[in-house]
């Protein structure tokens, strides 16, 4: 195990680096500045292989690097097993979108460094151990984000961008409040008090010992002091940041209007990477952190996600712009997402982890899957579409495959994690019951739950059917017998989007359940 290492700065400084130099080629120079960033994308993700193979995938926080800043603060970087694997996922995320983005035309080397740039803050926010440089990052990302948003995309993209600009710095705002709020109950520490209370709650010796600042850590004292007002407060504040990054119900409000105007190779990261961050921030912080305020406020948090779930399961179904459907298609999975961590199972958690990997590569193939079919028809409108199976029969191949995998059909991303899920809730139901709990619908929560989530499954399924019907079935449009064939990078992105499904959907525990490791909950089986 190397316990201290200065890989993953390399990881966060090779893009900065890049766009940098990106930023000083001329702007007639296309094809060079696609090649480049190409090969810095893949350069990243060849460092994040080396990370996992660096990584004891048994053991707590490793390849660390810490530099000390001003007032306590410091560049604290480190990774676990989970890190690991979500530096793999956002590096291999940026690969498919330097390959996607091909396809930009206007204002290329802006495009790019912007790209460069939201990529390494997003490496900085999951790599980060100390919270006020996670939650810079997080902060930092906005920005490129922002630009990425609102200079390419749909007509109103401007007002869109605006949109996820403000409710995101809300939601950086509400992150640095409670880490305030935090630092206040925890005192001064060397390192983020979230990552001390996961490596305390784990039964890895290695995990405690792998720093040694997480030995001055007293998770019980903290729980105690945590118990107050102050403690509700800074959890709620977390939620809120978390609900925002991730596009939970409530949070959700900038997601609609970005997938709906932002430029589709952008979108996979801006909101796949958001997605992805949040889930992170919900697994190392919140839970960790504030299991006790979990555990009170644990009917609240299940109704929250129930009736989130079925919420935007209704909106997909209305949605007759096929990017608002995937829009809030992601909002329901992010419910899901909540109803597993509050079910405190080791299933949930598994079932979140997998979550996290099959919702980003499903999101990335389905909004690759509107990008090539709006290109071709010029609108986005499932009413006005029809017949493209048997105009491209290879399209419809390739996308199908997208839809099945967002109805979490056997053999694809997220069957194993939907399954997860269910066991979860069904055990968190009958554990429930079993003892006495305080409030009628505290002990039958999960049993609404299960059901809850079965229905939402079962609209989104129907919304996706739909979608699929009206876009691939029926008379072909006289309009649409243009219908190109696919390019040759077309193709490629399809391939290697369609091969994560169905490596996550056939292999989980070889890609995700077992590098990821152990629980970070005590006491569950």
């Amino acid at each position: 195990m190397f316990a201290y290492s200065s890989i993953l700065t390399c990881l966060i400084l090779l893009p900065l680096v890049s766009a940098l130099i990106i930023a000083m080629l001329p702007s007639t120079g296309t094809r060079l500045i696609r090649n480049a960033a190409l090969a810095v994308c893949a350069g990243e993700l060849a460092l994040a292989i080396a990370v996992a193979r660096l990584l004891n995938w048994h053991a707590g926080w490793q390849l660390m690097q810490h530099m000390a800043w001003f007032g306590g603060l410091s560049f604290t970087v480190g990774a676990d097993p989970l890190t690991g694997l979500t530096v793999l996922a956002l590096t291999g995320m940026g690969l498919i979108t330097v390959l996607a983005s091909y396809v930009v035309e206007e204002q290329i080397k802006t495009w790019y460094v912007l790209l460069l740039v939201l990529l390494a803050c997003l490496l900085g926010a999951v790599c980060s151990m100390d919270l006020i440089l996670q939650a810079a990052f997080g902060a930092i990302s906005i920005l490129p984000g922002y630009f990425l948003l609102g200079l390419w995309g749909g007509a109103s993209r401007r007002a869109a961008a605006m949109k996820y600009a403000l409710v995101s710095t809300l939601g950086a705002m509400a992150l640095f409040i409670s880490i305030m709020l935090i630092w206040l109950h925890s005192g001064p520490l060397p390192v983020a008090p979230g990552h001390a209370a996961a490596a305390a709650r784990l039964p890895h010796p290695a995990a405690v010992t792998a720093f040694a600042g997480l030995q001055s850590f007293d998770i019980r004292r903290f729980d105690l002091l945590m118990a107050g007002h102050g403690g509700w407060l800074a959890f709620m504040l977390l939620m809120a940041a978390v609900a925002i990054r991730m596009g939970l119900p409530g949070g959700h409000i900038w997601i609609p209007d970005t997938m709906a105007e932002g430029a589709a190779p952008a979108l996979g990261l801006v909101v796949g990477g958001n997605f992805i961050v949040g889930v992170l921030t919900l697994l190392h912080l919140a839970i960790p952190l504030f299991f006790n305020q979990f555990m009170l406020h644990r009917s609240g948090l299940v109704a929250w996600g129930i009736g989130g779930l079925l919420y935007a399961a209704l909106c997909a179904l209305a949605q007759n712009d096929f990017r608002r459907l995937i829009g809030y298609w992601l909002i329901s999975q992010a419910a899901m997402v909540l109803i597993c961590a509050v079910s405190l199972q080791q299933n949930g958690i598994q079932a979140i982890e997998l979550f996290a990997a099959g919702d980003v590569v499903t999101l990335m193939l389905l909004l690759w899957s509107g990008h090539v079919l709006a290109r071709r028809t010029a609108g986005r409108d499932l009413n006005s579409l029809g017949g493209i199976a048997a105009l491209s029969p290879e399209f419809f191949a390739l996308a199908i495959i997208g839809f099945l995998a967002g109805m979490a059909c056997p053999g694809l991303g997220l069957f194993p994690a939907e399954l997860l899920a269910a066991m979860a809730n069904f055990r968190a139901a009958h554990l429930d019951n079993s003892v006495a709990a305080a409030g009628w619908f505290h002990n039958h929560a999960f049993i609404f739950a299960a059901f809850g989530s079965a229905l939402g499954f079962a609209l989104l399924a129907a919304g996706l059917y739909w979608a699929m019907e009206r876009i691939f079935l029926g008379t072909p449009r006289p309009e649409y017998h243009h219908f190109t064939r696919l390019t040759v990078m077309e193709r490629i992105v399809f391939l290697l989007l369609i091969a994560g499904e169905f490596a996550l959907g056939l292999l989980p525990a070889a890609m995700v359940l077992s590098p990821a490791g152990h629980c970070l909950l005590p006491g569950i089986k």
